[in-house]
């Protein structure tokens, strides 16, 4: 357990928590407790989209002029940084990792100020648009084509939004990283899979999430490390 789980071993509803959730709760409270702007994106975010699945980090959109005072919050939970640039910062605690992308192009700033506040199991969280996630996992593909899961990701969250999405805005992002193709393709295969099945609604879909993540860490106690992103040379477009 990371340094800060300690705190949550008197409160039963946060001792019930993945690992993952106790940290996601830790550091959504810190940036709170310190009114900083933030909003999730990355694997987490997937499941305020009808996508839920695992994931062993957490991801956050975060102003870039705030960069110093998050800094600050991260070392003071027991993070170590592993890089910090003018668009992005890793960090690390034990095995648990906290990404950050810092929002300065006007792309970013937009999502991050529509972000929409949510209810959850780990307090109230700002969480990304499907349209601004589907952009950012975009643009993390294209920097590193080995992230083949972000690609998977978007199809997935084509499929479980196909009748909300706005798809002017998502052909915006994929022509700023000249993509044009791809999404036709990717929108040519969601037509040809036939008939749309609803996704599951829940209250709060971080409850299914969390559920998912205790399984997860019961199989995979120690998360395996996880190489810098970004890598040299990545394009920061949004």
């Amino acid at each position: 357990m990371g340094a800060g789980g300690a705190e949550f071993k008197d409160n039963p509803v946060m001792a019930d928590l993945s690992r993952l959730g106790k940290q996601v709760t830790e550091v959504v409270a810190a940036l709170g407790s310190q009114g900083v702007p933030f909003a999730v994106i990355g694997g987490l975010a997937l499941s305020a989209h009808g996508v839920i699945r695992a994931t062993a980090d957490v991801d956050l959109l975060a102003p870039a002029d705030r960069a110093g005072q998050i800094d600050a919050i991260a070392a003071k939970l027991g993070y170590r940084c592993l890089h910090r640039s003018a668009d992005a910062a890793n960090y690390v605690r034990i095995d648990e990792r906290l990404d950050l992308l810092l929002a300065s192009r006007p792309g970013a700033v937009r999502l991050l100020g529509a972000a929409l506040p949510r209810t959850t199991l780990y307090g109230e969280m700002p969480v990304v648009s499907a349209e601004g996630l589907i952009g950012f996992k975009l643009q993390a593909w294209v920097n590193d084509r080995r992230r083949g899961q972000d690609i998977q990701d978007i199809r997935k969250l084509l499929s479980a939004n196909r009748d909300a999405l706005n798809l002017g805005e998502i052909r915006e992002y994929f022509r700023l990283f000249e993509r044009e193709a791809l999404l036709e393709q990717l929108l040519s295969d969601l037509a040809a899979d036939g008939v749309q099945e609803p996704p599951a609604v829940y209250d709060d879909p971080y409850v299914r999430f969390d559920d998912l993540m205790c399984v997860v860490e019961q199989l995979c106690p120690v998360w395996p490390e996880k190489p810098l992103w970004p890598g040299p040379g990545a394009r920061f477009l949004l």
